[in-house]
Formats: C-alpha cells, structure tokens, sequence
C-alpha cells in the first residue's frame, strides 16, 4: 500500500485554502524557457541603433562639406595639407638649399613665391597683371633671378618666379611648370584631358589616316622564296603580322606557311614558294 500511494496519478490534489498537508502546490513545467544567447543580443541592439543614425544627403541640393584629396570633413581641396609638397630651391651652384612648402594649383597661369622666401637681391621690379574668373584684376610688381626648384631628386626646373604675398603659402606652383615638366598635358576640350581620349587604330584604318611603314615590306624582301628553316618561317610569319590590316586574305596565303611549323611538318613544296611570291606581290 505504502509504494501504491506514492504513485503520482493517486494522489490527492489539495487546495492552496485548506491545506494542512505537506502536499507541493508549484505546477511543474515540462518546457525550457528560451533565452537569447548575448552574442545575438548585441547583434540585435547594434541593428536598432543604426535607424537612428542620421542618413547622409547627397545630390544637387546638399554641398559636401568633405575634401576631394584626402576624402576628410573640416576643409576643402583648396587648403588641403596633403595637396602641399617640400621642394628645395637653390639661389646659386654652391648655396644651401631653402626648404619651402609648395601648393600645387593647375589653376593658377604663373608660378608665384612670397618675397619673405628669398633675400631682397634676388628680387628686381616687374610688373604683370592678371585677371580672376571674377573679372578682377591683380598685379605684382616682383620677379625673380634665375633659380632651381627641386620637386625631389632628379627632378628640378631653372626658371624665374614671380614675387607676390601668399597668405600661409611659400610657392604656388602653377602651369607653367607643371606643362614644362610634362606632368599634365595641355587640352582644349572643355570637360576633359587629351589623355583621356583614345585614338582607336581601326578607327584610323578605316578613314585611311593609318599607312604601313616602308620598312616593314623591305624586310619581307629580304627573304628567299624557296627552302627556307624553320626559324626563318617563324621570322616571316612574324613580320607579315603587321601588314595583317592591309593585306586582303592574308590568312588564305599564310596557312601553307605555318603548316611548315607543326610537329609533323610536311617537306617544302610549290604551295609555300607560291605564297611567298604572293605575299611580295601583293606590297
């Protein structure tokens, strides 16, 4: 009786009012309560926060306030430190070298270096003015004597400057130069550089602005039309290929030369003599 009565399906249920047994009144739950586990809270919490983050407008209306140089807020390409470059300028042959900072600005026609840079002797007076894309008009009154700029070793330019206060700039280097140096090609298309405009080679040849040099068929004519090696084919074919564009059929003539190349080549015949004479009768 004692082991009957302590099966669970007899027992008496008892009230939570009357109780005066020792019965266990809590329910038991036959489920695991499920938790988050903190790797994907913190993943969830940081997805909140990103639609309260203020969105970037971008387009005609809103300016950015952002440098195009160095990609960073706070100043504009015209004051950017990294668009700034140490050069050395040189007085004489046997001077020490003054170390100054230069602003490179396509922008600007002629190179200009503050008169604080170099001593008074090398400046004498000279006037000439220039006008801004405001219509204003400006002039300086200084230039230079003959002096060496060095952008980095090996690179300098002799060449006069002239002398006009630039506020927190030493040189600003302008076209002159930097056409004289080579490093930008100068344009007259509006939006863009020349070197940004590729001249096509099939464009040329079919306008007939492109012609083979005359040395290129004189080479050919320099070769034997019969019995000629293997490393002799391999030279002919190789100088044909520049004439590829201006040879009709060229391949047609060309096939029983290079059949001569594979493994099992076949002995010289009257087809390749016939394709030589052809391909030289046809410069």
């Amino acid at each position: 009786m004692e082991k009957a009565c302590k099966r669970p399906e007899l027992y008496i249920k008892c009230s939570s009012r009357d109780k005066d047994c020792s019965c266990p009144t809590k329910k038991k739950k036959h489920y695991k309560k499920w938790k988050m586990s903190k790797a994907k809270s913190i993943r969830y919490s940081e997805k909140k926060w990103k639609y309260l983050r203020k969105k970037r407008r971008s387009g005609k209306k809103y300016k950015s306030s952002r440098c195009y140089i160095c990609n960073r807020p706070g100043h504009f390409a015209k004051n950017c430190p990294r668009a700034q470059k140490q050069v050395s300028v040189y007085i004489s042959k046997y001077a020490k070298p003054i170390k100054v900072i230069a602003f490179l600005d396509t922008g600007a026609a002629q190179t200009i270096m503050n008169p604080e840079v170099l001593p008074k002797e090398c400046w004498k007076s000279h006037t000439k003015h220039f006008s801004t894309t405001s219509s204003e008009v400006f002039s300086t009154h200084l230039i230079s004597r003959p002096l060496k700029i060095q952008f980095f070793p090996g690179c300098y330019l002799i060449t006069r400057v002239l002398g006009s206060t630039l506020p927190r700039k030493d040189i600003v280097v302008g076209w002159d130069i930097i056409t004289k140096q080579d490093l930008i090609e100068s344009s007259n298309a509006p939006w863009a550089c020349e070197a940004f405009y590729v001249n096509k080679r099939s464009e040329q040849l079919a306008n007939g602005q492109y012609q083979p040099e005359p040395h290129v068929a004189q080479e050919l004519f320099k070769y034997l039309e019969e019995s000629l090696t293997k490393k002799q084919i391999q030279q002919f074919l190789g100088t044909t290929n520049y004439l590829r564009d201006f040879l009709p059929k060229i391949a047609k003539l060309t096939r029983p030369l290079e059949k001569m190349l594979k493994k099992d080549a076949p002995t010289w015949g009257p087809n390749q003599t016939k394709a030589i004479k052809e391909l030289k009768a046809q410069l």
